[in-house]
């Protein structure tokens, strides 16, 4: 598929894995276009080793790296920077609010196609502002729900999406046999094993929902081995819990390993839920009840109630370690295992098809001017008159956030480790993905594209949305 167009693939930073796994699984299955991925996740830099993918990282204004206030238009240019560069004949953002960032991408690039990948379940009454951006998309997918009947959020009733099956990476990714995955994990295939996907947490905190799991199935019959998919915080390091577990890191994707697991105990975000329970794993479901948009509570609770998963609160760890329990007994993973018979999983191919479709059609003429867009730009334009102190003042009358347009003081530096003066912070550009850490330093600026063109590119980029203070 050398000759076939490019489709950038773009992912919001998210919660967890959720979003860059669903873009995963639709790259994989893409006919008639070639994928590369974007994604404001550090989890980029383990998913396109795994997969040979190619793509590039874009730092989310949750780091900080670029100022709140300038950081759209930072997303405007890189997104640019790489439609021009890869001759891009689409873009897809998969998201549950549209940056405007990506609205600006498409006022400016009206003839560039432009696809949102936008996952249901919202919880009631949430995000309901995003759906306006839904105007700058030429079509709407959204990934079919194992929870979708009880679903009472924004996006239930609308009528805007073509709605596939389920999107995830069991439709593109083989099980290996379970001898070869246990000792790829460091896991003995011959104890019955328990995957433990809660996050991280600290194993002295006894109110926890990891700890409350892991001591539920350290007391349970059967001695059971248990996997840890994130290591808990370092004060936690040599307790005797966390000297009982076994720490997967870095590992993807999950379900390449699945046989290795006789059962999960998982948050219910859509990964999990539609890896693990569609997978037909004995699953127990511990919603995160902080998600921002997703409805992670009533996609446990329908599951539960259709008996396909067990479900307990975070908050109650004495539930948390019954259901533990529960799970692990022979009967309950029987029924569980009963209730999710192996089904065909199409939804990423139905995906990729709707976008091959789109990149093919001109797209109508969008709007070119978003009313969001005209009063933050109208705010910025009164700071420049009343000054930074009426300007905080006014934003905080209006219940805005005081957005910050300072640029960072930089260096731009070849070696991570390179000493800075004080008050500059060192900025590394380069094509290395192992650079692109959670760590606050160095600011990483990730070139995904191997050109001298883009790389000039990408430092014009750099130097209009930094304070660049000389070279090394």
């Amino acid at each position: 598929m050398t000759d076939a167009p490019v489709v950038l693939l773009v992912t919001t930073n998210g919660a967890g894995m959720g979003h860059l796994a669903r873009q995963t699984a639709v790259a994989q299955s893409a006919q008639g276009f070639r994928p590369f991925l974007v994604s404001m996740s550090v989890g980029i830099a383990t998913v396109l080793p795994a997969t040979g993918m190619p793509g590039e990282y874009i730092p989310g204004y949750h780091r900080g790296w670029v100022p709140r206030g300038r950081w759209d238009a930072y997303l405007t240019a890189r997104l640019s920077a790489l439609v021009d560069a890869t001759n891009a004949a689409g873009v897809v953002f998969d998201g549950v609010a549209p940056y405007r960032g990506i609205t600006a991408l498409a006022r400016a690039r009206r003839d560039l196609p432009m696809v949102w990948f936008r996952r249901g379940l919202w919880r009631e009454g949430v995000n309901t502002r995003a759906l306006r951006a839904g105007r700058y998309f030429d079509r709407v997918i959204e990934p079919g729900d194992l929870a979708a009947a009880a679903d009472r959020g924004a996006t239930a009733t609308r009528t805007d999406a073509t709605r596939v099956g389920p999107v995830t990476l069991l439709e593109t990714t083989p099980a290996l046999e379970r001898s070869e995955a246990a000792a790829q994990l460091g896991l003995d295939p011959d104890r019955r094993t328990l995957l433990v996907t809660l996050g991280a947490g600290n194993l002295n905190d006894t109110s926890a929902p990891t700890t409350a799991v892991i001591r539920a199935a350290l007391d349970a019959p059967g001695d059971w081995q248990i996997a840890l998919t994130s290591a808990p915080i370092a004060d936690a390091a040599g307790t005797e819990l966390a000297d009982r577990v076994t720490v997967l890191r870095g590992v993807f994707p999950l379900v390449r390993y699945r046989a290795a697991f006789d059962a999960v105990v998982a948050a219910s975000g859509y990964n999990a839920v539609h890896e693990f329970v569609l997978g037909g794993i004995p699953t127990l479901l511990i919603p995160n009840p902080a998600a921002a948009t997703d409805d992670q509570v009533t996609r446990a609770r329908q599951l539960a109630d259709v008996s396909r998963a067990l479900m307990a609160a975070e908050d109650d760890p004495r539930a948390i370690g019954a259901a533990t329990r529960e799970l692990l007994t022979n009967s309950t993973r029987d029924r569980l295992r009963a209730a999710n018979p192996e089904r065909p999983i199409e939804g990423g191919r139905a995906a990729a098809h709707i976008i091959s479709e789109a990149i093919a059609v001109p797209p109508p003429r969008r709007p070119t001017v978003d009313p969001l867009v005209m009063r933050a730009d109208a705010l910025t334009g009164i700071r420049a008159v009343v000054g930074d102190d009426r300007y905080r003042a006014l934003t905080q009358r209006l219940g805005r956030p005081h957005m910050d347009l300072t640029p960072r003081t930089v260096r731009v530096v070849t070696n991570p480790h390179t000493s800075v003066v004080e008050g500059e912070r060192p900025l590394l550009l380069t094509p290395d993905l192992s650079a692109v850490t959670p760590a606050a330093d160095p600011i990483v600026e990730h070139l995904g594209l191997d050109s001298a063109e883009y790389r000039r590119e990408r430092r014009a980029i750099v130097t209009r949305f930094y304070d660049v203070r000389g070279n090394q």
